[in-house]
């Protein structure tokens, strides 16, 4: 049988009483500032050097940062090292910058992702493994991908910020080169979306675009494979499905794999964008309709992994 509402969220949000950490932003100059917290996701963002870090916030008297040859050490020696100015303040202070979420005795203050505005991907030959990705500004970036079929990843509206989190985890897991968020109607890659990607983030090249299907339409011009995740209709037999186990047709070939948001699936402009589409059968024959669905960052883990599998195949 196959699961109805595939990569869609089977329980609805819960109320809190906070608001969301990616609301809280302070100014500092002409750019704004944010608080990543977690150990993983602030040593990260230190290695990294894709952001500006303007503070690091230690907690008094905190158990981990007292504990030797840890996370937390690695984070203090490379602050030291780049010398980012240090702040020891309560664990209630903490508890305010993060709006009250695990920050494990260090907060750090820093600028947010920068993303830039993607334009299209040229083209990716097996003889020429090098490609090149165009932005609306600046000079074309240059990918090499070592004769590996490159793997890119596009996030159609996708709007809760734990399932993008867990996603970009996914990806840099799988060894996906690049990922593209819609610019409109998404979640932003604010300090959650950085703490359940567990640094994963600062690692990944991810970009924004303004107009997905035209990016799309561009990438398969350029000789790449757009694959959308969806639900075939079992009642319309869709030529352009692709079954899971045939990933492997696809293991030469530079893949854009498209993944619909948790409610609605992929819009239909996209969805028409794609050259072939891919489901995840339920192996239940006796699910219940009630639990028909998997989570959108389960399902992306793992058709993720089978486009790995294919392209070692």
């Amino acid at each position: 049988m196959l699961f109805r509402r595939a990569f869609s969220e089977t329980l609805a949000p819960t109320k809190r009483w906070f608001h969301p950490p990616e609301r809280r932003r302070t100014t500092g100059g002409s750019q704004s500032l944010e608080y990543l917290y977690g150990l993983s996701a602030v040593y990260a963002a230190l290695v990294s050097n894709r952001r500006r870090l303007v503070k690091l916030y230690r907690q008094h008297s905190n158990d981990i940062l007292a504990k030797k040859n840890t996370l937390a050490d690695k984070i203090l020696a490379l602050a030291d090292e780049k010398k980012v100015p240090q702040e020891y303040v309560s664990k209630e202070r903490l508890n305010d910058l993060c709006f009250q979420r695990p920050h494990q005795g260090l907060v750090l203050r820093a600028t947010p992702y920068p993303l830039a505005n993607i334009k299209e991907l040229g083209n990716w030959s097996a003889t020429h493994p090098t490609y090149t990705v165009h932005c609306t500004q600046g000079e074309p970036r240059r990918h090499s991908t070592a004769g590996k079929a490159p793997r890119w990843l596009a996030l159609d509206q996708l709007t809760d910020p734990q399932n993008v989190g867990s996603i970009v985890r996914s990806a840099y897991y799988f060894g996906v080169s690049g990922i593209v968020l819609c610019s409109k109607n998404s979640s932003k890659l604010s300090p959650v979306v950085a703490k359940a990607s567990s640094g994963a983030l600062e690692c990944m090249d991810v970009y924004q675009s303004t107009g997905l299907t035209k990016f799309l339409d561009r990438c398969h011009q350029r000789g790449w494979t757009v694959l959308g995740a969806t639900v075939p209709d079992s009642t319309e037999p869709n030529p352009a499905l692709l079954p899971l186990h045939s990933l492997s047709t696809l293991s030469k070939a530079p893949v854009i794999l498209v993944v619909g948001s948790e409610g609605q699936g992929l819009r239909s402009a996209v969805k028409s964008a794609c050259q072939q589409i891919v489901s995840i059968p339920s192996t239940n024959p006796s699910v219940q309709p009630f639990v028909d669905s998997l989570n959108v960052g389960v399902a992306t883990g793992i058709l993720l992994q089978g486009l790995s599998d294919a392209e070692g195949s």
